[in-house]
């Protein structure tokens, strides 16, 4: 809606989207979002995921295993 949280909506959307991988029955693959904040959604998921580090899964630093 016109009227969401932007960053609180994207860091939900991204926690969801990275959660086990994306690996598992309730993965999400589609949005609803408003026209108007379209355009913002996708930048600041794109910027969490751009921050997201990768790596082999027993290695403390990672964030998600590849």
């Amino acid at each position: 809606m016109p009227d969401a949280d932007l960053g609180r909506a994207a860091k939900a959307i991204a926690g969801e989207s990275m959660f086990k991988s994306g690996q598992y029955c309730a993965a999400g693959t589609r949005l609803f979002v408003h026209t108007s904040l379209h355009d913002g959604l996708v930048d600041a998921i794109g910027e969490i995921f751009s921050r997201t580090r990768l790596g082999h899964g027993l290695d403390p630093s990672t964030q998600m295993d590849h």
